[in-house]
């Protein structure tokens, strides 16, 4: 469970900004829209929250530094982080000591009932801080804390915690300069980290609905195995569908069907392979055709593959993060994807759901409580400010949507 998340010096981001999922005092809509912890110090935690803003806002640029964050965890023992587009330092351009200086990842998440707090810093060429504090009962305490050696930049000084266990030597000498010590840790077998890397592992799902990444390789497990799940919520959102199933079809008649009947014959395989197909019934003379995923609207596409990382995430207490959810999608059926994770009846394991969007008719009271709101603003200096729409202290029963498009909390663009 994602807790809070800042970043610092990080492409659109120049001072640090924080993206924080922890509940305020306000308890409208709290048993629905907020999951209890045992944690003091963040005891109610957003199911949901929702990214609004103006275009080159930043928005993406958040969801990119999780997903640094991510590689970070998952890949850096292994791999040379410099080479990954998105994780490669990236300061903010318009000041002229951002590019000596690194960038900063802090990222607060609950795994297995305990709160971890992870740092990590970084440059072009070198892991510069990185630390871990956990929390399991009352009290902070620290695992490990790494930092550059200021009178030598190839080497570090260590700090190790009284409460962390294993061959932290052997890991320790093991960790490149570039590399993270938690990642290092768990690939030569250390339990106790393990635990945190889970989160990151299995409990982190990343989704730009602007690359080519959303597959249907999820629903189609779900329609193999679970049919109905899958076919209930495609009925519910009125797409005129009846019954979706693999059929098996030789790649020679698919590319017929494909190319119109002109395809030529006897060139392409035959081969059986297994083909979804949808299958639409009228209402008024009861006759039934079926299409292919591809033959059906693009708002269909969408759906049936968001339906099934929606769902994989509800079964997993998982950490959904959509960038632009409303791609292709009518607002309301957004909507029925926010009020999933907002069900006490859907969301049994305490799954979230974070998205991106720019449909401002999210702004009802009714789906979002206000600090479920979050706005990013371009500031005259080109950087992202990010705040929440509580920092308003909007009265109950205001107009939101409409002081939004006005311009009252920012976040919108201004058009010449």
């Amino acid at each position: 469970m994602l807790v809070s998340f800042s970043v610092e010096n990080f492409r659109s981001f120049h001072a640090k900004q924080t993206f924080s999922l922890i509940g305020e005092a306000d308890k409208s809509l709290r048993e629905t829209n907020c999951i209890q912890t045992p944690f003091r110090r963040a005891e109610w935690i957003h199911a949901t929250d929702g990214i609004f803003g103006a275009n080159a806002s930043g928005k993406t640029n958040l969801y990119l530094a999780l997903l640094a964050s991510w590689y970070f965890v998952q890949f850096s023992s292994a791999q040379t982080w410099q080479q990954w587009g998105f994780a490669r330092h990236q300061p903010f351009a318009f000041s002229d000591d951002s590019n000596k200086s690194p960038t900063e990842f802090e990222i607060c998440f609950i795994q297995d009932e305990k709160m971890y707090w992870l740092t990590i810093a970084y440059t072009k060429s070198r892991i510069v801080k990185e630390s871990l504090y956990v929390q399991e009962n009352v009290k902070r305490v620290l695992l490990y804390n790494r930092t550059v050696d200021p009178t030598d930049e190839a080497k570090d000084t260590w700090e190790w915690g009284s409460s962390l266990e294993g061959k932290k030597i052997t890991w320790r000498d093991l960790t490149r300069p570039d590399a993270l010590f938690l990642s290092t840790a768990v690939q030569f077998n250390s339990e106790q980290l393990a635990i945190p890397h889970k989160w990151f592992a299995n409990n982190l799902y990343l989704i730009a609905q602007h690359s080519n990444s959303l597959g249907t390789q999820v629903t189609d497990q779900f329609v193999e195995s679970d049919k109905q799940r899958v076919l209930t919520h495609l009925k519910k959102v009125d797409f005129g569908l009846i019954d979706a199933a693999f059929e098996d079809e030789t790649m020679q008649s698919l590319a017929l069907k494909l190319t119109g009947g002109s395809g030529p014959e006897g060139v392409v395989s035959q081969q059986s392979i297994k083909i979804l197909r949808f299958t639409h019934e009228s209402p008024l003379t009861h006759k039934t055709a079926k299409f292919l995923l591809q033959e059906e609207s693009a708002g269909t596409n969408t759906f049936y593959k968001l339906i099934g990382q929606v769902l994989k995430a509800l079964d997993n207490g998982a950490t959904l993060f959509i960038d632009e959810i409303d791609t292709s999608l009518h607002p309301q059926l957004v909507s029925y994807i926010v009020q999933l994770f907002n069900s006490k009846e859907h969301n049994k394991k305490n799954a979230q759901l974070i998205f991106i969007t720019h449909d401002a008719t999210q702004f009802s009271q009714d789906t979002l409580r206000r600090d479920q709101i979050w706005i990013f603003d371009k500031e005259p200096s080109l950087q992202s400010r990010v705040y929440p729409l509580s920092s308003f202290s909007p009265r109950k029963g205001e107009a939101i949507l409409k002081g939004y498009l006005a311009g009252r909390y920012g976040g919108i663009p201004y058009i010449e």
